[in-house]
């Protein structure tokens, strides 16, 4: 099986050359990006200052969000296994304790638990952005497999429009100018977004802002698409389109979707399956596949059997 290599013991080309995994530093400025281009692979993985960008030439498929989304045949996602899987920082209690977990391909799975439990945690481990104490992660099929990663904050560069940052992991990996344009416009449609393409991040309200991260995740055509929480500052309003927008590109791709959040309500709405973890080791208190439409609006929100899902999950959440 081939690994995301750590980078504490893998000379850095190594890394770039084997998993295309670049980190861009949000301190970049515009004249420093062709230089950085190759030197970005040197930074550690999981800096706290860096943002991840996973590389792939890609073609997009534009879609129809006002139309209901059609489930997808055959997902495209991979599966993960987690076995004995511990954590621990600075000689404290463990934050993720033998934890193990399987995810199956194309799985909509939502990770709750209260701050601190090692939901992020555990998410920056699928993501080789952090490695266990102890413990496997592996990946089937194990393969090379595109991933993405989407924070509570968008990262977007301030002097590009939305086109060039949706744009910027292609350009990174040197696609031509009228490719990744093309697929950057691809993956702007996909989230609504074509109107705005010569807009700055200035010019845009927060959820436009998540819809240009979200786009710009999705232009590698993931497998792999890992969200903390980035829904989280929004007004829920433009939370509840977003839940909406991000559900239908899952129907549509069938990817696998891990999403770590705290509210109980966009679990339920938004996945096939959610899971709660204990404050303390991260142990799995509920693994419940959610009794609830493949197809969702809004109106899902006020119907009993989604009450019903939630009354159970808080009942997880409250329980210790």
């Amino acid at each position: 099986m081939e690994h995301h290599p750590n980078p504490a013991t893998t000379d850095p080309a190594a890394v770039f050359t084997n998993t295309n995994w670049l980190r861009f530093v949000k301190t970049t400025t515009e004249d420093q990006l062709p230089a950085r281009k190759f030197a970005l692979s040197q930074r550690k993985i999981g800096a706290p200052n860096t943002l991840n960008i996973v590389i792939q030439n890609v073609t997009l498929v534009p879609m129809d969000l006002t139309s209901p989304p059609l489930l997808a045949a055959t997902p495209t996602g991979i599966a993960l296994d987690l076995s004995g899987v511990h954590r621990v920082f600075d000689r404290q209690p463990p934050v993720i304790e033998n934890f193990n977990l399987r995810i199956s391909a194309g799985e909509f799975v939502a990770i709750l638990g209260p701050s601190g439990c090692g939901k992020s945690t555990l998410l920056r481990m699928i993501a080789h952005l952090a490695e266990p104490d102890s413990g496997h992660i592996t990946y089937h099929p194990s393969n090379n497999f595109q991933t993405s990663y989407v924070f509570q904050d968008a990262h977007l560069l301030p002097w590009r429009t939305v086109l060039d940052n949706a744009a910027l992991p292609l350009e990174l990996m040197g696609v031509a100018p009228e490719q990744r344009t093309d697929k950057a416009l691809a993956a702007l449609q996909l989230v609504g977004l074509s109107d705005a393409q010569e807009r700055y991040p200035a010019q845009l309200s927060g959820g436009m802002r998540m819809r240009v991260s979200l786009a710009r995740a999705l232009v590698t055509s993931p497998h792999l698409l890992l969200l903390d929480e980035p829904f989280a500052a929004l007004d829920e309003i433009t939370r509840f389109r977003l839940d909406r927008e991000l559900r239908a590109l899952w129907l549509a791709r069938r990817i696998t979707v891990i999403f770590v959040t705290h509210s109980i309500s966009e679990a339920a709405f938004l996945a096939n399956r959610a899971i709660v973890l204990s404050r303390k080791g991260g142990h799995i208190k509920l693994d419940r596949v959610l009794d609830l439409p493949q197809q969702r609006t809004d109106d899902l929100r006020a119907d009993p059997r989604m009450g019903r899902e939630m009354k159970l999950l808080l009942a997880a959440m409250e329980e210790e």
